[in-house]
């Protein structure tokens, strides 16, 4: 021991502290690179998965269902095309094979070991909800169209006219026949 030895210990500290300052400051830039490089790389990763193999999994799926309509259609056209006019009108446009694609999916999920009878039994079902609707609904409405007779009374209240008469009236009798479709 000596006794500038407290000096030579602060000496040796500074020479240290400055020989590793740029070895630190090399360290801190290829951790911050590091950082940039990990967060790109995730960047990347995330596009690929969702902009490529989900795009392209979506495409495979909405192919398959196309794909699955089609023979839907042509499956069962004869036994479906005499109401998918009917259908439509009676669900805002919605077509039939669509709905009954989307109908037998979910019954397909529901039941694990799904076989060509049970879509038979399903689809002869459907089939014969959606006569009886239909049948039910005709009933209602008579073969023949009706003649409305509209009457136009005038009050002191404003007047609705004919039209605004007979478009409330088609609008009743349609939610009607959505209600006698849902029961």
């Amino acid at each position: 021991m000596h006794e500038d030895m407290e000096q030579d210990v602060e000496l040796i500290k500074q020479v240290i502290a400055e020989s590793l300052e740029p070895v630190i400051t090399v360290l801190k830039q290829v951790m911050a690179k590091q950082a940039a490089m990990d967060e790109e790389l995730d960047g990347l990763a995330k596009l690929v998965q969702e902009e490529i193999l989900d795009g392209i999994e979506n495409l495979y799926k909405t192919k398959e269902r196309m794909s699955g309509i089609s023979n839907l259609s042509s499956k069962y056209g004869e036994m479906f095309g005499p109401y998918k006019d009917f259908y439509s009108e009676l669900t805002d446009g919605s077509d039939i094979y669509e709905k009954l694609y989307d109908e037998l999916d979910e019954l397909k999920k529901a039941k694990e070991n799904w076989s060509d009878e049970d879509e038979n039994s399903a689809i002869s079902n459907i089939a014969e909800i959606l006569k009886n609707k239909f049948e039910k609904i005709k009933g209602m409405g008579g073969s023949s169209p009706t003649a409305v007779e509209v009457q136009i009374e005038k009050t002191g209240t404003p007047e609705i006219s004919a039209e605004d008469k007979l478009r409330d009236r088609i609008r009743e009798m349609k939610k009607n026949a959505k209600d006698v479709r849902m029961n």
